[in-house]
């Protein structure tokens, strides 16, 4: 407080006119002294820009923003000059202000700063200038954004911010399509996306073949982009003019890359010549005898369809009985992931007429027992559709639809796995003739009947926004008296939202309807009533997670803002779908993510730090973040059993593909997961996280992370899916295997015009080897006297170098400066 001892001074000096000594003595104490300085105000005379720069920063933290926008704008070029903190909070201010009004008195100048900004940034590629480009769009200035935007196009960075931060998708992609930039990988791909927007499919055609005459090596980029993100397996067919000159070999190399053939069969012969799973590992984990065991098999040999371990210890998993049965059997799902001929694989599981239960027709409200005979029958089910998610399959859809079409009274395991089957294959189409069939099952007065029928509706319907399935979903929600039920329409609804922010229902019974208006109509910005409202609402807990699906990936800070407050809401489920949702809307951004649910960590709810971290540990996959570990370190002890298995299970994600080299604590966290499985003295919730945990740690032979985005850094709907029911696994643990749809491939390719695998070799300098600790011995009787052997960490060299087609990590890729997805065309 010593600065407070000059303020007489200071007041001596402007009384005296000697205003610019006393403005040298304030600036560098202005934060201290800026709070009794009211009297002195009317002391300056606000006649040069130091005076007027020196009243604007007073005013602003005495937070009087008008006054001190008012005097910024008259300080004019030494305010534009000072690249302070004040300076940059000052103008997010007033580009808050504008965009509630857009005829606010910073207009102008904030349209000359952008501009100043633009016409001297030349070769800057500072995305902290260039960022405001967007917001001339966002204001209205279209013909001043398409001027400096068109001037930075190419530049990737910006590129990604302005896709990721604009709403309005409509007018964004007409610039793009009207600009039609086609200078490299980039700017091309936001024009594929232009023209998916407004389905313009023979636009795409057209430069498909424009560039497969011009850059073959661009084009197959380009489609292997089309493919994962869009997939449009024909929009090329054999049926092109003759006149187009093109070598019909690279026509079909093309139609191989847009099928997704070619990428299935790289990535499959990846995931199968690379796989380091250890089944002396897995032996050593059996030993404890735990039933999920399963689980980690299935998690450690994810994408790889090696079932060996599962085959050998049919001991094991026979033993289990119903869902724990169904569980197991539709985790086969995981390990043959997209698999080409999964009738084979499920041949022994998958029902049929003979080996359904049925009862009578007029019975069917009745509550029905299950038998372990027809466990597994439903997991096959759901594992069908874990194999053959999104490919609309007639041939899948006939067989799962023949179950509900049934007069017969199936077993609760069927009807779920049916119910699961029909929505992962047809995720996202809104196929109405599915959709009707499945409101039938809403009709029988059984609670596992309703539940799979409402999650079948949301993975049907999402991404679509589709009103009256909103509208239906929401009238289920206020005449069911099942629990688990309307917590399953919360799980449906955001789906329906996906993607939606700027596209929401209509439905004014849909309290989604008033979330997008707090957000987009400055009008009702401060409305306390629809506050009220959604607070009040019987379906919040849906709310909320919408926000975070509506939302995802943007680091919409105002969305940040309405969801924070419910983290003190009464209602332990909401708060931990606040916390979800706090973690989609921040995915994109590492940075946001961890200043905003760090602080949570240490929340007194125990929901709250759960869903803390599960939810850091899936967004931060396989990057080994050490403020992360240490975090979620300190959460492994704490004292509730919930919040220590979640934080298990959010580091085994972290530790993905990591080693004690990259990690400083790698080896003290993975020898207390261990010790955690062992322990017979633990809670059981808590060694089904460890175990969890230690499974994901070495998911998929350690090639793979999980991930929103899909290969091309995409947030998709299988993966806004997965994400979402896996995030809600501690309600249901059937959940548990959807995370395979946020499976993302970590290899290094280079292919030829010819799709022929070439031999290419990246360096790095850090230490990738693969660590194996391993699970100790469990603790024999004292009468033998001999201490069990502990075996040694095996360490698995990493090669001397990347090499195509072979593994390459994430943070391989971060060090070396190589992009998903790791797949790269030369010419020959």
């Amino acid at each position: 407080m010593q600065s407070l001892k000059i303020l007489p001074n200071i007041k001596y000096l402007l009384e005296n006119n000697k205003e610019q000594e006393a403005i040298s003595i304030i600036n560098p104490n202005i934060d201290t002294l800026a709070l009794y300085m009211k009297d002195l105000i009317s002391l300056f005379s606000a006649s040069t820009p130091e005076s007027l720069l020196c009243l604007s920063k007073i005013h602003f933290i005495l937070q009087d923003y008008e006054v001190s926008i008012d005097y910024a704008i008259k300080s004019g070029e030494i305010f534009l000059k000072e690249k302070s903190f004040y300076s940059k909070a000052l103008i997010e201010r007033m580009m808050s202000r504008l965009l509630l009004d857009n005829n606010h008195k910073c207009k102008d100048f904030i349209i000359n700063l952008i501009t100043n900004i633009n016409n001297n940034i030349n070769n800057n590629n500072d995305l902290d200038d260039l960022d405001r480009i967007g917001f001339l769009f966002s204001i209205g200035e279209f013909d001043l954004f398409e001027k400096y935007f068109s001037k930075q196009i190419t530049n990737k960075s910006l590129l990604n911010f302005i896709v990721n931060e604009i709403e309005d998708k409509e007018r964004f992609f007409k610039f793009i399509i009207k600009n039609q930039n086609k200078e490299n990988y980039d700017t091309l791909c936001v024009l594929v996306d232009a023209y998916m927007y407004f389905n313009s499919h023979n636009e795409i055609k057209k430069l498909l073949l424009e560039l497969l005459c011009s850059d073959i090596s661009l084009c197959y980029s380009l489609s292997f982009y089309i493919q994962e993100t869009h997939n449009l397996p024909n929009i090329i067919d054999n049926n092109i003019n003759d006149n187009n000159n093109i070598d019909s070999s690279d026509l079909d190399c093309l139609m191989l890359i847009l099928s997704g053939q070619f990428k299935k069969e790289v990535f499959t012969k990846f995931m199968v010549q690379e796989n380091l799973t250890s089944f002396k590992f897995l032996d050593s984990l059996a030993k404890s005898r735990s039933p999920y065991i399963s689980l980690v098999n299935s998690l450690m040999n994810l994408g790889t369809t090696n079932d060996t371990f599962y085959r050998n210890n049919s001991d094991i998993f026979g033993n289990l009985k119903e869902w724990s049965r169904y569980s197991d059997i539709s985790n086969l799902g995981m390990i043959h992931f997209k698999n080409d001929n999964p009738y084979e694989i499920l041949k022994n599981y998958i029902p049929n007429e003979s080996s359904a239960l049925y009862t009578k027709k007029e019975d069917r409200s009745s509550t029905y027992k299950e038998t372990t005979s027809t466990s597994s029958y439903g997991g096959s089910l759901q594992a069908l559709g874990l194999i053959n998610h999104c490919t609309y399959n007639e041939v899948d859809n006939e067989l799962l639809l023949y179950f509900i079409e049934s007069d017969e009274f199936l077993s609760e395991d069927l009807v779920f796995g049916v119910c699961m089957g029909l929505g992962l294959i047809n995720l996202g189409s809104n196929n109405q003739f599915i959709v009707d069939k499945l409101k039938k099952m809403i009709k029988f007065k059984n609670t596992i009947y309703n539940e799979a029928a409402v999650l079948g509706l949301g993975l049907i319907g999402c991404g679509t926004g589709d009103d009256n399935l909103m509208a239906y979903l929401e009238e289920i929600n206020k005449t069911t008296e099942y629990e688990r039920v309307k917590r399953s329409i919360s799980i449906s609804q955001s789906l329906l939202q996906s993607f939606n922010s700027t596209n929401v229902s209509n439905s004014t019974s849909n309290v989604c309807t008033n979330v997008s208006n707090i957000l987009h109509n400055t009008n009702i910005l401060h409305n306390t009533n629809i506050l009220h409202n959604i607070s009040n609402s019987t379906s919040n807990s849906m709310n909320i997670l919408s926000w975070g699906t509506m939302y995802v990936g943007t680091g919409n800070l105002l969305v940040i803002s309405k969801i924070l407050p419910f983290i003190n809401n009464e209602n332990d489920d909401i708060k931990r779908n606040a916390v979800i949702s706090l973690g989609l809307v921040c995915c994109l951004d590492r940075d946001l993510l961890i200043s905003t649910l760090e602080p949570l960590a240490e929340n007194h709810n125990m929901s709250v730090r759960a869903g803390v971290g599960v939810t850091l540990g899936f967004f931060f996959s396989g990057t080994g973040n050490n403020k992360v570990c240490d975090l979620l370190e300190g959460l492994i002890y704490d004292s509730c059993p919930l919040v220590r298995q979640s934080a298990l299970i959010g580091i085994g994600l972290v530790l993905m593909q990591c080693n004690d080299h990259l990690v400083k604590n790698y080896k003290r966290i993975i020898n207390r997961i261990n010790k955690i499985i062992i322990d017979r003295s633990e809670e059981n919730s808590v060694k089904f996280g460890a175990m969890l945990g230690r499974g994901l740690s070495e998911a998929g032979g350690r090639n793979i992370i999980f991930s929103i985005t899909n290969l091309c850094n995409k947030i998709t709907k299988e993966r806004i899916c997965g994400a979402v029911l896996f995030l809600n696994y501690w309600y249901w643990y059937p959940f548990i295997n959807l995370i395979s749809l946020n499976m993302k491939e970590t290899g290094f390719f280079v292919f030829d015009q010819n799709l022929d695998l070439q031999e290419r070799n990246v360096k790095y300098n850090k230490n990738y080897d693969n660590e194996l600790i391993k699970v100790p011995d469990l603790k024999k009787s004292r009468k033998f006297k001999a201490r069990p052997v502990v075996e040694e960490e095996k360490i698995s060299k990493a090669d001397e170098e990347i090499k195509s087609g072979g593994r390459c990590t994430l943070l391989q890729m971060e060090e070396t400066g190589l992009n998903f997805p790791g797949v790269y065309f030369i010419k020959k």
